[in-house]
């Protein structure tokens, strides 16, 4: 059993490190970009250990060293719980090597034991890279531990660091496994499953806007009155991800109990799942990858439309037939949009009872607009777009079209997806804050000017990272390099804006600000725009 799931863990690896192609590829630009690729990782995991690191510090400095347990043990596992759900469908189910493997003597356990441990280990990563660093911090500020107390706390930390994941993976992966089972007895399947996951997700957010209010309305006085924040603090996350209260009193307390109450926990839901999943696998992803009986067909009134509409509505359908495309691409705009109409219905009303809340708010009313952007820009279909054409690249090559029609498309496409979204967010900004006619119509068009750009940019990342080798969908929306740095690179330019915006606008006038930031991120764009389309096919590294 252990040699068969090694092996099973081998093979995956393998497959989707690129681990292989950096090994054994001659042509020197795909081995070029495997270490493009790698060093990218190396960066960001470099970044995210510094960050965790000064915000272990800074609870530290605040003499809230007693805060850092709970809250690295919930921020790892709230992230873990979010991108493990979204990776659900697709990777759990319905991949692209699932008749190889189940034609393998392999039992059916051991193969969805094999799938979970593998989405365990890239998990894993991440996991060490934020507590290890929050665990240093906390060792630094916790004088009050004994010696026999801080290694007993330091044992628990490390087993801790390495059993987080665990326990979130397999809470979204029980979902997920639901999610997916209901869509396939639908002729629906994909949208059945998107629905469930969006229905889990907003579940998440009301109920994290909820704690808040709760927590607000029970502390009338807890913004004037911080002497016992800590303790605020653990309660609100407690609250959130009850589990962090046993690893709170297990490493600030040495709680022996609490602490193999944490570990039994997450070994027992995680072999529970396995074995019920195990016992439905085949039937799922047999329902999933079956295609719906046949109908008959009868001619209706045709429609002509432009070769661009026609592509576009291609892209469309390849996003509808896809749960982990539309799940992942979507989730942005669906942030951007309950955060926008939650500012509307709740905002407002807190806004009106607070004068200087409100007066604090209304001098950094024009950053509003790159706050909803942070979040609308990580919906870029354009820096997966071509990847997700996969081994069908051929097809689309040998339709009667040009090269920059295919491009066009594309981009249009992400426009056409995004635009909407941006109108809401605008209108409910606009009411939330009081907003003039002029400054209503620059925020739409400051969204208009940063979704233009995160197209292009995105379209230019995902030529730059062609990935048309690959086994399921997650590695292209999820680990592609061309959407890590599309999401990287528009997240951290949202938030210079935001300082800029808000710096320039002590000086001038705020609404001279956007119009000058609109102008140059459309400048910016049309430039880089007609830089791809002189591009050739000869770009495409299939």
């Amino acid at each position: 059993m252990q040699n068969k799931l090694w092996t099973v863990l081998k093979i995956q690896f393998l497959n989707q490190s690129g681990l292989n192609q950096l090994r054994y590829e001659n042509n020197k630009k795909k081995r070029g970009q495997s270490v493009t690729v790698l060093i990218g990782i190396t960066i960001l995991g470099i970044i995210l250990v510094g960050f965790s690191f000064l915000v272990g510090f800074g609870y530290g400095i605040m003499g809230m060293a007693k805060v850092i347990p709970g809250f690295a043990l919930t921020m790892v596992s709230l992230v873990t719980l979010f991108f493990s759900f979204v990776k659900t469908s697709g990777y759990l189910f319905a991949f692209q090597d699932y008749d190889m493997l189940m034609s393998l003597p392999l039992s059916v356990k051991t193969i969805v034991a094999g799938k979970f441990l593998y989405m365990y280990l890239n998990n894993l990563l991440f996991s060490l890279a934020v507590m290890l660093p929050m665990g240093s911090a906390y060792f630094i500020y916790s004088g009050s531990l004994s010696f026999t107390g801080k290694a007993a706390a330091c044992l628990m930390w490390i087993v801790a660091a390495v059993l987080a994941p665990l326990l979130p993976m397999t809470i979204a992966s029980f979902f997920g496994t639901i999610a997916s089972a209901i869509g396939s007895k639908s002729r629906f399947k994909v949208l059945v499953q998107v629905v469930f996951m969006m229905i889990f997700l907003c579940g998440l957010i009301a109920l994290n806007i909820f704690l808040n209010t709760m927590e607000i309305g029970n502390n009338g006085e807890f913004i004037h009155q911080i002497e016992d924040f800590t303790r605020v603090v653990q309660q609100q996350m407690h609250r959130f991800y009850p589990i962090s209260a046993l690893f709170d009193t297990a490493v600030n307390n040495q709680g022996i109990l609490e602490f193999l109450g944490f570990v039994v926990l997450s070994f027992g839901v995680y072999y529970l799942f396995v074995v019920l999943a195990a016992k439905k696998y085949r039937a799922i992803n047999t329902a999933l990858m079956s295609k719906g009986k046949k109908t008959v067909y009868h001619m209706k009134e045709q429609k002509g439309h432009s070769v661009i509409t026609a592509m576009v509505y291609k892209e469309w359908k390849r996003m509808l037939s896809s749960a982990p495309y539309l799940l992942n691409i979507g989730v942005g705009m669906l942030l951007a949009v309950v955060a926008s109409v939650v500012c509307l219905t709740v905002g407002k009303s807190m806004l009106m009872e607070n004068e200087k809340v409100f007066k604090i708010i209304w001098e950094c009313r024009y950053c509003a607009p790159f706050m909803a952007a942070v979040f609308l820009t990580m919906s870029c279909t354009t820096s997966v777009s071509l990847s997700l054409e996969g081994k069908n690249l051929w097809i689309l090559l040998s339709l009667p079209v040009s090269w920059k029609t295919i491009l066009k498309s594309k981009m249009a496409f992400n426009m056409v997806f995004l635009l909407p979204a941006a109108f809401i967010c605008t209108v409910c900004l606009g009411i939330t804050l009081q907003l003039d006619a002029l400054s209503f119509l620059l925020f739409f068009v400051v969204l208009v000017s940063v979704i233009s750009f995160s197209t292009v940019i995105g379209m230019f990342f995902n030529i730059c990272f062609q990935k048309y080798q690959w086994e399921n969908e997650v590695e292209v929306v999820k680990q592609g390099m061309s959407v890590s740095l599309g999401i990287l690179v528009n997240m951290f330019l949202q938030m210079i804006l935001i300082g800029v915006s808000m710096a320039l606008s002590f000086f001038i006038d705020g609404r001279i600000v956007l119009a000058g930031i609109s102008v140059f991120f459309f400048l910016l764009s049309v430039i880089i725009y007609y830089a791809l389309l002189s591009g050739e096919k000869s770009r495409i590294k299939a």
